[in-house]
């Protein structure tokens, strides 16, 4: 589980990998592999940043994915007049894939910063 922490894009191409053989589609396969490593990068963001800063910034996870709910349902809202559950929350589970991953590389590029400066 160490492995899947340090690095959630290895384990992300290897999903998208393998469900891209399996399936032949490769928009398919993105979205699977995504949506199946976002719990990944949530967790490897949050233990990146409680191993660099020696605190628990699990509220802020919590608040960035509300967040992005509220925006992706209000968006959703105003484009189709009326909230689809199922499709709000798959909106938001990509949307936290996105985000977390986005922070997941500007945490690992903070830390080779702070390893070159050190």
């Amino acid at each position: 589980m160490e492995a899947a922490l340090a690095f959630p894009p290895a384990f992300w191409y290897i999903a998208y990998l393998v469900t891209a053989k399996l399936t032949k589609r490769k928009a398919y396969a993105f979205r699977a592999a995504c949506d199946s490593t976002t719990l990944l990068f949530i967790a490897s963001v949050h233990r990146w940043s409680s191993d660099l800063w020696n605190e628990s910034y699990l509220w802020v996870i919590y608040l960035v994915i509300l967040a992005s709910a509220v925006v992706i349902s209000i968006i959703h809202y105003h484009s189709r007049e009326e909230l689809e559950f199922f499709r709000v929350l798959k909106g938001i589970w990509r949307c936290s894939f996105f985000i977390f991953a986005a922070g997941y590389l500007l945490l690992a590029g903070y830390w080779v910063f702070l390893q070159l400066t050190a």
